[in-house]
């Protein structure tokens, strides 16, 4: 059984939180553990929807 490998590890300030980029076979992801997954190198919508939400007004 395959597993995931982290290749790297970013804190997310005033959260307590990081992102992981991690890489399952061909497919890579970035994720908030506790928050599910952002974005992957298979589905492409996601990257449309968090570039929609950093635009939002605060």
């Amino acid at each position: 059984m395959s597993r995931s490998v982290l290749l790297a590890e970013s804190p997310i300030p005033d959260t307590g939180k990081s992102l992981l980029l991690s890489e399952h076979k061909d497919k890579f992801s970035i994720v908030i553990p506790g928050r599910g997954e952002l974005i992957n190198s298979r589905v492409h919508g996601s990257e449309k929807a968090l570039a929609e939400l950093a635009w939002e007004p605060a």
